[in-house]
């Protein structure tokens, strides 16, 4: 009787033992295979935003016309300026050097100085005189960074470019004071001595979200068999870029 008891409890401890190490084999696959998938991730390369391979700049910009004037044409600077408002396309190509295309929707002005030399668009004087333009602009440019170890921001870079430039809306204006105490203001449409399309380079150089920008303008913003002497063609500015 006592060899048989002893046969009954035999295969007990070699049960335990088994299941403790049929235990521990899963716990160590679990943790091993936990390792391995850690090991293999690899996080996403972020490809959009501030010195990443694309990115898009928003901005605003205002520009004065300041030179040169030509007889019959003078403008008032001051109040002869350009607002533009923009959105830029940039591909990077190396650490230091990239290319790009923008849209532009500009507002341009150029208030002409009432003196006996004016001729454009006639010799009438008026209390305030200006014409108009409303812009859509279409262009493509390179730009040069000075600081390629930048990080997460713009960075201080020069920017060349070329823009074809269509005028929308080309208005002649003209304000006056009447006797009786009212003011006049004429607005002519449909000119048909102007062009509606013209070209402009530009350079630009930034730092950061702030810029100088200067534009020339070479082609003329009237027709040739018109006579009358261009508008400025040199305008320079400042922009904002988010």
């Amino acid at each position: 009787m006592k060899n048989i008891f002893l046969n009954k409890l035999r295969p007990a401890p070699v049960i335990c033992l088994l299941f403790a190490l049929l235990c521990c084999g899963s716990a160590s696959g679990q943790t091993y295979r936990i390792m391995l998938d850690s090991s293999d991730y690899v996080p996403k390369k972020k490809r959009w935003g501030r010195n990443m391979d694309n990115m898009v700049i928003p901005y605003f910009q205002l520009n004065w016309a300041i030179a040169p004037d030509q007889p019959g044409a003078a403008t008032l600077w001051a109040q002869s300026f350009n607002f533009r408002l923009g959105v830029d396309y940039k591909r990077k190509i190396t650490s230091w050097f990239s290319a790009g295309i923008k849209l532009q929707y500009a507002l341009e002005d150029f208030y002409l100085r009432q003196d006996s030399n004016k001729v454009l668009p006639d010799t009438v004087l008026h209390d305030a005189e200006w014409f108009n333009l409303q812009n859509f602009v279409a262009g493509a440019f390179v730009r040069f960074n000075f600081d390629p170890r930048r990080g997460n921001h713009y960075g201080t870079y020069l920017e060349l470019g070329v823009n074809h430039v269509l005028a929308g809306g080309f208005f002649h204006s003209s304000k006056n004071k009447l006797p009786g105490g009212e003011t006049e203001h004429v607005k002519i449409s449909g000119l048909t001595y102007t062009n509606m399309n013209y070209g402009e380079v530009y350079g630009k150089l930034g730092w950061k979200h702030v810029a100088v920008v200067a534009y020339w303008r070479f082609t003329p913003l009237f027709k040739t068999g018109s006579g009358y002497p261009n508008l400025p063609t040199v305008k320079v500015g400042l922009e904002l870029a988010y």
